[in-house]
């Protein structure tokens, strides 16, 4: 986009209007680009681009969130661009850099549950191809234990943190990224300070005897005391998508140990953590002797629709019709 552009359009001041949500996506839009290894240059421009789109949305859509734009607003944004002066390349430009948004919000795990809701079919947007719906996969809490244990004799006590946290709290990768050294106690079953979720609800997490024992283990073995939670291999701070790495790479674990391959991913084991309650396999169903019902699962996922929640567990459909039908 030419400077002048850009300028005429982009102040501090727009931009301290737009909404949060739309700010932090772009947030991680541009640590996922990172991660791909863009230059700076080029991570710039893709900033950029982005920041004029939300300023767009903010001045011109009441500030909504990306994922609840539909094909009109997107129509009505080429002829904005060419209001404002922008060259048939940069138009171009700036819808590669839309639907780039879309794709990230469609493919990220933190932003699927929006993308559910979305009023624009991505596929029917020029340039985009159909993407076929990622399979769920669930652990079972076999398999689960069988990665944490791993990560204890490794010795990869940060890593059988998140492991053990991710599965007794069911929260997403990005709240779990939000917890400190501070919000866990061995005294305690809830983080100390809140995280902020989706749409911007807060809440703290619960936590239980696996993450403690994780914690222990960690603390025995940090030799600082710097308030960051969750460490990189080789000591210091883990950025979010180091987070994404490491959860991964325990695929490995699972195929050595057990001979399975799966390719699960962060928001696996929120839905496996919320499946293992549902069904009394996680260990904590052992340990109170109870099934968590559905209402329950859904103030532990923190859901506003309990369809949300049902939408998390494993398809039984099938197996109901085959039992009615005594097969």
């Amino acid at each position: 986009m030419a400077k002048q552009t850009y300028n005429r359009i982009y102040t501090p001041e727009r931009w301290e209007k737009v909404n949060k949500y739309n700010k932090q996506l772009l947030d991680d839009y541009i640590l996922q680009i990172r991660s791909e290894g863009k230059s700076e240059k080029s991570i710039k421009q893709y900033y950029n681009d982005a920041r004029i789109i939300l300023i767009y949305i903010m001045e011109e859509l009441d500030n909504k969130q990306l994922y609840r734009l539909n094909r009109k607003a997107l129509r009505n944004f080429v002829l904005w661009m060419q209001d404002n002066g922008m060259s048939a390349a940069r138009i171009n430009r700036m819808l590669s850099t839309t639907r780039n948004l879309f794709n990230f919000v469609a493919e990220d795990d933190d932003y699927e549950e929006d993308f559910e809701d979305c009023k624009v079919n991505p596929n029917r947007l020029k340039g985009l191809r159909k993407e076929k719906a990622r399979d769920i996969i669930f652990l079972t809490n076999e398999e689960v234990m069988c990665i944490y244990n791993s990560l204890v004799k490794q010795e990869r006590y940060s890593e059988a943190l998140l492991c053990a946290f991710l599965y007794d709290s069911s929260c997403r990768r990005n709240e779990a990224f939000q917890v400190t050294r501070e919000d866990i106690s061995i005294e305690a079953n809830f983080t100390k300070n809140e995280v902020t979720g989706k749409r911007g609800k807060k809440f703290r997490l619960i936590y239980h005897q696996l993450t403690k024992e994780a914690y222990g283990l960690y603390m025995e073995h940090r030799n600082d005391e710097e308030q960051h939670l969750w460490e990189t291999r080789h000591g210091g701070p883990a950025a979010y998508e180091t987070l994404y790495n490491q959860i991964v790479s325990w695929r490995k674990i699972l195929l050595k140990e057990m001979g399975v391959e799966k390719e699960f991913n962060p928001h696996s084991f929120r839905h496996s953590s919320l499946n293992n309650y549902e069904n009394g396999t996680h260990y904590m169903c052992e340990k109170l002797g109870k099934r968590f019902t559905l209402q329950e699962l859904q103030l532990l996922a923190n859901h506003s629709d309990i369809s949300t929640t049902q939408s998390y567990l494993e398809d039984k459909s099938t197996d109901k019709l085959l039992e009615a039908f005594g097969m």
